[in-house]
């Protein structure tokens, strides 16, 4: 059975908490229509990410 080294999965949920954050950053930057659903679902990805980083 293969096995992931655990600096591969860091790095993997480092990059999805990156990824959320900065799209969360993004979509709170649009002045006309802030999707509050996208947003929240975006932050909450990032905050479960960083509690397995």
């Amino acid at each position: 059975m293969f096995m992931v080294p655990g600096i591969v999965l860091k790095l993997c949920w480092l990059i999805i908490f990156a990824h959320s954050g900065y799209t969360t950053f993004q979509l709170l930057n649009q002045t006309r229509h802030k999707d509050w659903f996208k947003i929240l679902f975006h932050l909450a990805i990032a905050i479960v990410a960083l509690s397995f980083i």
